[in-house]
């Protein structure tokens, strides 16, 4: 069960809450049985919903989904053992715990980090974890990850490039779960040699199973020259020589390194391999200047310099030695100077892209105010520096989805921006990049986009 943050009339709410309920009652309790009779001892219902400040009628929808859970699983001898945290992001957590933790319950405490790759600081795991057993007691304490482990990469043993001092401040998904075990047993009073071995060796054979993925990539398209359109005002040059938006920046800048094997999920079924930020970021020469310069010798339009910003180039496993936001900071300087190179060499429409600015945002609504300070800041540093004449563009459309947005859809769009934007200062542009999509959507879309941009211009003449 997870609840909608768009749900806002109580009454609604509720109502949509019953008939979702009925609607699955007899699917929950057959996965249920599934599990009993497969030998399940444990069922976990994940709700991460519950880490956001919900408003009154969201938690009384939440208690009314439990009960109808509850209900529906009659007669199956289930119910609620124990309670799961993230007790690595949730700073307060251990004083709730400590507050009003339910008696007789089970707590499995998520003290492995299953959101980043560095090693964990076992000692400090310990203490935490000695508290814990101190208010739930010991058999009543499960050592566990903070969440899944699908937003780490699989294992550090394929990883035969990395420098080896690097690598050994590192912990991928198949070594965290020999951590949880290290935890578990040392809180036991057991210690594994073998274990601990392989947590500063990750090439020492243990019985762990190994996994391997199957990577696909698409190829180039032959034809170049395909959405040659007079109607475009600005082009970019197509950006064949850049893989990922993130990694193809981080391989310029200093304090990066790259795994071989490093996938994680990105959204739906795509991978990507994020960057490892290690050490301080700075710019040792430029990244984009000749590619955005030779290509605006070939035609009499202007070609867009394309930047990944700050913030989304944040998109990789961060060092957790200092707040999130110095790194940001040092990646805006370091773009900054490439913006400023791009504007010598004659690029005259320089886009930062900010992509993962909303995503970055925390779930605390109290926490809001000094990320979005932060980010803004950020993106300002970038292009302090910028002549007033330099152009900026809008983006509309949804073009990271295989659909193609209309004409009267793309717009509405622009109409709204106009709300803040005066028209003389506007670019239309495609939301995000177009290497992902096929052309048969990016070409009826690019052409929906003009004619957008058309229409405005008569009714704004």
């Amino acid at each position: 069960i997870t609840l909608s943050q768009n749900w806002v009339p109580m009454s609604s709410s509720l109502r949509l809450l019953t008939r979702l309920s009925m609607n699955t009652r007899r699917p929950r309790r057959e996965v249920v049985c599934k599990l009993k009779a497969a030998g399940a001892s444990w069922i976990q219902f994940d709700e991460p919903t519950l880490v956001m400040d919900l408003d009154s009628h969201k938690l009384q929808a939440f208690t009314e989904a439990c009960s109808e859970l509850e209900s529906s699983l009659s007669g199956l001898n289930v119910g609620v053992t124990g309670f799961g945290f993230d007790l690595v992001r949730g700073t307060n957590t251990l004083d709730l715990i400590k507050a009003e933790f339910p008696k007789g319950k089970y707590l499995f405490a998520g003290v492995v980090d299953g959101r980043n790759i560095w090693a964990n600081d076992l000692a400090a795991s310990l203490n935490t974890l000695g508290a814990l057993e101190g208010i739930v007691g010991k058999d009543k304490l499960v050592v566990s990850t903070s969440c899944s482990l699908l937003h780490t990469a699989v294992d550090l043993v394929n990883e035969t490039k990395l420098d080896k001092e690097i690598k050994s401040w590192l912990a991928f998904a198949a070594q965290k779960v020999v951590e949880v075990n290290v935890l578990a047993k040392t809180l036991a009073g057991q210690k594994d040699e073998e274990e601990l071995q392989y947590l500063s060796d990750p090439g020492f054979e243990t019985p762990l199973k190994r996994f391997r993925g199957v990577i696909i990539r698409a190829s180039n398209d032959p034809d170049p020259d395909r959405l040659k359109n007079p109607d475009y005002d600005v082009l970019v040059h197509g950006e064949p020589e850049r893989n990922d938006m993130v990694k193809y920046f981080g391989e310029q800048l200093s304090g990066f390194a790259f795994t071989a094997n490093g996938w994680v999920q990105s959204y739906g079924s795509r991978c990507a391999k994020p960057p490892i930020i290690y050490g301080d970021v700075s710019r040792p020469k430029p990244m984009t200047v000749f590619w955005s310069s030779r290509a605006q010798t070939m035609t009499s339009c202007p070609m867009k310099g394309m930047l990944t910003g700050p913030v989304t180039i944040n998109w990789s496993f961060v060092r957790n030695d200092q707040p999130r936001f110095e790194t940001c900071y040092q990646i805006s300087l370091a773009i900054k100077d490439e913006v400023e190179d791009l504007e010598t060499a004659g690029i005259k429409v320089i886009q930062i892209d900010k992509a993962a600015l909303r995503e970055g945002l925390p779930l605390r609504k109290s926490e809001h105010a000094f990320y979005l300070d932060r980010a803004v800041h950020s993106f300002r540093i970038t292009n302090c520096g910028v002549k007033d004449a330099t152009q900026r563009g809008g983006e509309v459309g949804g073009w990271n989805r295989p659909r193609i947005p209309s004409t009267e859809e793309i717009a509405d769009r622009i109409n709204k921006m106009l709300t803040v934007l005066k028209s003389n200062i506007l670019w239309a542009n495609p939301d995000c990049g177009l290497k992902t999509r096929k052309y048969a959507e990016v070409k009826p879309a690019l052409q929906n986009m003009v004619a957008a941009a058309k229409l405005l211009r008569t009714q704004l003449a």
